[in-house]
């Protein structure tokens, strides 16, 4: 886990790129929902991590990346 894991196909820089978007539109609605506050910060470390693990999984875990996944946009 400590090493490059350069991408195997373009379709993994897809897939990582529609992680970061979706955390971003969830870290936008807890913005626009929640006060400023201890939790909505808390909010923003886990969303923040989940994206972290998520490209995390598909990097490490390229080959065992499902070819329908790959291909839906």
């Amino acid at each position: 886990h400590f090493q490059y894991h350069k991408p195997k196909c373009s379709d993994i820089g897809i897939c990582q790129q529609k992680v970061r978007q979706g955390a971003l539109n969830f870290a936008e609605l807890i913005l626009a929902c929640t006060p400023v506050c201890p939790e909505q910060d808390e909010a923003f470390r886990a969303v923040r991590e989940a994206m972290m693990w998520a490209n995390s999984a598909i990097d490490c875990n390229q080959d065992e990346l499902a070819p329908p996944v790959r291909r839906k946009q």
